[in-house]
C-alpha cells in the first residue's frame, strides 16, 4: 500500500514516469529546471524526497515520459467554464474517448493521460476548458495536495486500468479536428479455439444449433465434431457434460430458418417478412402473468442489478451480507428474503478475505450457511465471451438451488472495449450477455461497481461508472451516498423497473461488520428537524411571546430578536434574514406542535408577523358565534 509521496513518486517512475518536486502545497516546481529535471532515477527521486518530503509531485508530459500526452479538462464556477461539459458535448458529436487514467485535480477538474507515438505540444484553450499537456509541460498527480488544501485524487487510476494507447479518436480531439465514424473492421473466423475459450465457444455454438432447431442428440453430435476439429485442445467428454451440455436447457430463442436466392450467380440470404401477432389490452388483462419474483422484499429483485459505491464504502460487506440473509432467508437492512441459495464471486480476493470476513459478520459462534457458494481470485473465472458464462452455466447446473450470483467487482468479468468500438457499444455487449444469464435462469445476478468521485447533484445513478447505457441494461440499482467519507451515516439509493424508487439511511456497524437500516431518508430529515425545532431559540421566544400576550403576539424580525434577551437561553444571534426563513421553515411545527399559526403583512417600512394560538382563535370564534345568537 502507497502512503506517502515518495512512495507514489517510485511507484510513478517504476511505470517509466518522469517525476519531479514540486513545492509542498503548491503548483510550482522545486527544482531549478523545472520538469526538465524530471527523472526515472529511483535513487534521485528518494532523495529529493527524503530531504522534502511534503514536496508535491510533478509529472513530466510528452517525451521525458515516453509519450505521455494529457487532457487537462478545467472546472472554474466563478469564470463559468466546464472543460468537463465541453468534453461531454465533443463526445456526443464524435463518439466517447476510451477508458484511461483518470485523476481529479484540486480545483475538481479532470486529468486523462494517454500514450502517443505521435508528438504533442502544450496546447491552451483547445476547446473552452480544455487544455493540452505535451512535450515541456507537467502535471500535479495524486496525492498531492492543491493550495486549497484539497488533495488530488485517482477516479479510475494505475490499479485500476492501464494508461491507454491513444486510438484516433484522441488524436482527433488533441488535433482539434472533428472525427469521423470509423467503419467496423471484419476480422477473420478463428481456425482454432484455444484454451481458455473453448468451452466459450461450444456453449454458443449451442445456442445457435438450438435456434437453428435442431433436436439436442444432433446438436451433442455437432457439438463433439467441432470440438474434435477446433478446440486445441479438445474438451474431455466430461468437460463437455459438466460445462457445455448443461446450455441445452437453456431457453434459447429460436431463430427463422436461412435461406437464400441467387442474384446474377451470387447468393444472398432472403429478407423475409414474418408477422407479429399483436394482442389486445383486453387479452392482455385475462393473462395469468406472475408478479415480480422478489429476492429482498421491496427492494430487490430478480433480474440485472448494481451496487455501486466509491472505494472503502464497505460495498463488499454489504454483498456478502445481502448473500447471507438469502442464504438463511431472514432479513437485510429490516426487509424479509426469500431464502434460496447463493453464488458470490469475490475476484479480488484469496479465500482468506471471504474467510475472515464471514466470521466476522456471523460471529465466532455462528456457523455459516451451506447454500453459500465462493469463487475466488485465484480461480480464475474467466471474462465475458472468455469463458465467464460457461463458468456461470456450470455452477447452476452444479448448484441448482443458486437465486443470486454476485461478481464482486464487475470491473474483473468486463470485456475490454475493441478497437472502433464506443464505450456505449462495450457496455452494451457486457451487459447483454449478462442479463441473458439472469432472465434465462430467471436469477437475481448483482454486479459490484465503482461510482465517480465527481458527483452528479441532478441524478445519484448518473455517478454509475461507465456510458449511459448502464442505467438503460439494470432491473435495479443500487448507490450508497455520504455527504462525508467520514460519515457513519449513508443514503442507500434504490431504483429499478416496475419498482418504487427508495432513500434508506442506513449506518455501518463496525462492531457486527454490517449495514443496519436507521429509517427513511424522509423519517430521519423529520426526526433532525424535530430536535432543531426543539432547540432552536427561534421557536423558544415565540412560544414565550405568545403566551405572555394570551395567545397572540405580533411584531417585526427585529422585535422578535430583540425581545429573546430578555428570556433566559432564548437569545438569538443570527440576523433578521434567517430568522425571517426560520420561521416559514418552521411553519408546520408550530402548528402541528405548539398549536401556533402565523400570517406576514408587508407594510412600506417593514414586515410584520401576527402569531396566535390556536385556542385563543378557537375562543374568539366561539364568542363571535354565541354574540351572533343571542343577536
Amino acid at each position: 500500500m502507497r502512503e506517502s509521496l515518495k512512495e507514489w513518486a517510485l511507484y510513478y517512475a517504476s511505470m517509466g514516469l518522469a517525476v519531479f518536486p514540486l513545492r509542498p502545497k503548491d503548483k510550482r516546481p522545486a527544482t531549478v529546471n523545472g520538469c526538465k529535471a524530471a527523472t526515472t532515477n529511483k535513487e534521485q527521486i528518494a532523495g529529493w524526497w527524503d530531504k522534502h518530503p511534503d514536496s508535491n509531485i510533478g509529472i513530466a508530459t510528452g517525451r521525458l515520459s515516453g509519450g505521455l500526452v494529457v487532457i487537462d479538462l478545467d472546472i472554474d464556477e466563478n469564470k463559468g467554464v466546464n472543460g468537463y461539459d465541453s468534453l461531454k458535448a465533443w463526445q456526443r458529436e464524435n463518439g466517447e474517448l476510451q477508458e484511461t487514467w483518470q485523476s481529479i485535480t484540486g480545483r475538481g477538474g479532470y486529468h486523462l493521460l494517454y500514450m502517443s507515438a505521435s508528438t504533442h505540444k502544450n496546447r491552451v484553450g483547445l476547446y473552452e476548458g480544455i487544455d493540452i499537456r505535451g512535450d515541456g509541460g507537467y502535471i500535479v498527480a495524486p496525492p498531492s495536495i492543491h493550495p486549497n488544501g484539497r488533495k488530488y485524487e485517482w477516479e479510475q487510476g494505475p490499479d485500476e486500468i492501464a494508461i491507454a494507447q491513444a486510438d484516433r479518436r484522441v488524436a482527433d480531439l488533441l488535433n482539434g479536428t472533428v472525427s469521423k465514424k470509423q467503419e467496423k473492421q471484419d476480422f477473420p473466423p478463428m481456425e482454432k479455439i484455444p484454451e481458455g475459450c473453448r468451452t466459450d465457444a461450444m456453449v454458443r455454438l449451442v445456442g445457435r444449433l438450438k435456434g437453428d432447431g435442431l433436436a439436442d442428440e444432433s446438436i451433442r453430435a455437432a457439438v463433439r465434431s467441432e470440438n474434435e476439429k477446433l478446440c486445441v485442445p479438445p474438451l474431455t467428454e466430461r468437460e463437455l457434460e459438466k460445462t457445455v451440455f448443461p446450455a441445452l436447457s437453456r431457453g434459447w430463442q429460436a431463430e427463422r430458418p436461412y435461406a437464400a436466392v441467387t442474384d446474377n450467380g451470387k447468393t444472398r440470404p432472403v429478407k423475409e417478412f414474418k408477422p407479429v401477432k399483436a394482442i389486445t389490452a383486453a387479452e392482455l388483462g385475462e393473462m395469468d402473468i406472475p408478479p415480480i419474483t422478489w429476492l429482498v422484499r421491496d427492494i430487490l429483485p430478480v433480474g440485472l442489478s448494481m451496487i455501486g459505491a466509491p472505494s472503502k464504502y464497505f460495498k463488499s460487506y454489504m454483498a456478502l451480507g445481502l448473500c447471507l440473509a438469502i442464504c438463511r432467508g431472514g432479513k437485510f437492512l429490516g426487509f424479509d428474503c426469500e431464502k434460496h441459495g447463493c453464488l458470490y464471486l469475490d475476484l479480488e480476493s484469496t479465500k482468506r478475505r471471504p474467510k475472515s470476513r464471514i466470521e466476522q459478520i456471523t460471529g465466532p459462534f455462528d456457523k455459516p450457511p451451506g447454500n453459500l457458494y465462493i469463487i475466488t481470485g485465484e480461480q480464475n473465472v474467466g471474462r465475458i465471451g472468455e469463458g465467464f458464462e460457461a463458468q456461470v452455466e456450470h455452477q447452476l447446473a452444479e448448484h441448482p438451488d443458486i437465486k443470486l450470483i454476485v461478481v464482486d467487482v464487475f470491473q474483473l468479468v468486463k470485456k475490454p472495449k475493441g478497437r472502433s468500438q464506443s464505450d456505449y457499444d462495450c457496455d452494451y455487449e457486457n451487459f447483454k450477455a449478462i442479463k441473458q444469464i439472469a432472465d434465462t435462469h430467471d436469477i437475481g445476478l448483482t454486479l459490484i461497481h465503482h461510482t465517480r468521485k465527481m458527483k452528479d447533484p441532478t441524478d445519484v445513478f448518473n455517478e454509475l461508472s461507465g456510458s449511459v447505457g448502464v442505467m438503460g441494461a439494470l432491473d435495479c440499482a443500487w448507490v450508497i451516498s455520504k455527504d462525508d467519507r467520514y460519515a457513519a451515516e449513508a443514503t442507500l439509493h434504490i431504483t429499478g423497473r416496475d419498482m418504487e424508487a427508495q432513500k434508506l439511511k442506513i449506518r455501518f456497524n463496525k462492531k457486527k461488520f454490517q449495514w443496519e437500516y436507521i429509517g427513511t431518508e424522509e423519517d430521519i430529515e423529520n426526526q433532525r428537524l424535530m430536535f432543531e425545532y426543539e432547540q432552536s431559540p427561534v421557536v423558544a421566544t415565540i412560544r414565550k411571546l405568545v403566551n405572555q400576550g394570551g395567545g397572540h403576539w405580533e411584531g417585526s424580525v427585529s422585535d422578535l430578536i430583540g425581545a429573546s434577551k430578555y428570556f433566559a437561553g432564548c437569545i438569538i444571534y443570527d440576523d433578521s434574514r434567517k430568522v425571517g426563513k426560520l420561521i416559514g421553515k418552521y411553519e408546520s411545527y408550530l402548528a402541528g406542535i405548539d398549536g401556533i399559526i402565523y400570517e406576514m403583512k408587508k407594510t412600506s417600512k417593514k414586515n410584520v408577523y401576527i402569531f396566535n394560538s390556536t385556542d385563543s382563535i378557537n375562543s374568539i370564534n366561539s364568542t363571535d358565534s354565541i354574540n351572533s345568537i343571542s343577536g
